[in-house]
């Protein structure tokens, strides 16, 4: 079944096929992959992390 209610505030208007920022079909801002490679959408680039190309945040390296 394809997901009909609201998409996270962090989605573009492409739309998403859940309710959270993981489920943006494309992110509004920035974005960051978490450990299982999931893709999270969010304003700014989390602590720890750089805006690397685009909208992708990487990961710093200590």
């Amino acid at each position: 079944d394809d997901y009909t209610g609201p998409c996270d505030v962090e989605c573009s208007k492409v739309g998403c096929d859940g309710p959270g920022p993981d489920h943006c079909s494309d992110c509004l801002h920035f974005y960051y992959k978490a450990k299982n490679n999931t893709r999270i959408c969010v304003s700014d680039c989390p602590t720890g992390h750089y805006l690397a190309d685009k909208k992708r945040c990487k990961k710093c390296f200590p």
